[in-house]
């Protein structure tokens, strides 16, 4: 039995040691990008409307979560799925960036509350108005964080190719296609922003 007890022991510890090096092999870049997106934040116009002084970032590995969570009172949390979608660290600004968009923005995030508890269901939902709105003021923040804008197109496509299989193809168009064309056309002004700021280190992220 101590022999069993002891091998136990030594499995549970080397599962908390590698589930430790895959979280923090995740808050590295998370870190990198959360901080540049921060900066960028106090310099738009509308850091006076929601400021915030201390920032909390967390990660956690669940693959089945890919939306980040952004706080209104300054909480970052990411999952491992969120990886997963993103590939590129300019992917994963480009998420960000559009849920920092609507704790700027909206002043309230339907996800605050998924912030500490991933495992809840969100049962509020923003329009499709702001939803377009904070593709266009995310893409501004994460050019001005050095990170190419463009990067929010290509998972857009990236998702809508993974969703063809539900078969709903007005649910689609809904939900990819008219926001994509909204990207579109706002991408050439975000793009001259970001011809113009210190490019960001581009780089893959860890993905399982």
């Amino acid at each position: 039995p101590d022999a069993d007890t002891s091998a136990f022991d030594r499995n549970q510890e080397a599962r908390t040691s590698s589930k430790q090096r895959s979280r923090a092999s995740m808050l590295d870049p998370l870190l990198r990008v959360s901080s540049r997106l921060i900066t960028a934040a106090r310099h738009s116009e509308y850091a006076t409307a929601r400021p915030v002084f201390e920032w909390e970032i967390e990660v956690c590995e669940d693959e089945t979560v890919v939306q980040p969570f952004v706080h209104t009172e300054g909480s970052i949390l990411v999952c491992s799925g969120t990886f997963r979608v993103a590939e590129t660290e300019a992917g994963l600004a480009a998420l960000l960036s559009h849920e920092l968009a609507h704790a700027l923005k909206h002043c309230v995030s339907p996800a605050a509350e998924l912030c500490r508890r991933p495992d809840r269901h969100n049962e509020t939902l923003f329009t499709i108005e702001q939803e377009i709105e904070a593709d266009g003021i995310g893409m501004n923040l994460m050019a001005d964080a050095g990170y190419d804008p463009s990067e929010l197109l290509l998972i857009w496509k990236r998702m809508k190719e993974s969703h063809r299989e539900w078969g709903d193809a007005l649910l689609v168009h809904i939900t990819y296609d008219r926001r994509m064309d909204h990207i579109k056309g706002k991408l050439p002004d975000a793009l001259r922003l970001y011809a113009e700021t210190h490019r960001a280190p581009q780089r893959p992220l860890p993905v399982r």
